[in-house]
């Protein structure tokens, strides 16, 4: 019985190493007056490459911007005062503006992306633009730290097991 209650303290630590996976991939798809559909991993969001008052930018973030494949240079997310909406400056130099709502809570220098449909408004010409933003959800991965805890805990189990003193039965046969 001391024995495994000793096992068990010396396991307990690893319970402690244990983190979990709480990153989530925010997809992107914009459509109307510039079809584009990209993913940003909130990784990237704590914090952001940088921000200001009324701004947070992200950089290279890869996707489809105008039906080709391309990496956006960098992508600006507004707050009202700064007219909401995104910025996205392309490989070939090209500013594309999108204005409207804001896209995120939170302050600037740790945003998080509220999901949903916007309808924006492009900065070139006014027409409208539909953005929706949706979070991708992945199937669980044992991180390292839980299955160094799963291997300890099968260890202790086959150290206990093997520790065990087996159980002698006699039986005698009178004829």
């Amino acid at each position: 019985m001391t024995k495994t209650i000793k096992a068990m303290l010396l396991a307990a630590p690893l319970a402690l190493v244990s983190t979990s996976a709480d990153a989530a991939t925010y997809r992107f798809d914009l459509s109307g007056a510039f079809d584009a559909s990209f993913t940003i991993d909130s990784d990237l969001l704590a914090p952001p490459v940088d921000s200001g008052s009324d701004y947070f930018l992200v950089t290279n973030i890869g996707g489809t911007f105008g039906g080709m494949a391309d990496v956006a240079s960098s992508i600006q997310f507004s707050t009202l005062a700064g007219n909401g909406g995104l910025t996205l400056e392309l490989s070939g130099g090209d500013f594309l503006g999108f204005f409207g709502s804001q896209l995120f809570t939170g302050m600037t220098s740790m945003p998080s992306f509220t999901l949903g449909q916007y309808t924006l408004t492009a900065d070139i010409d006014g027409a409208p633009a539909l953005l929706d933003i949706s979070e991708i959800t992945a199937s669980a991965v044992p991180e390292p730290a839980s299955w160094a805890m799963m291997i300890a805990g099968m260890g202790g189990i086959g150290f206990t097991m093997r520790r065990r003193k087996p159980v002698v039965s006699v039986s005698v046969a009178v004829a």
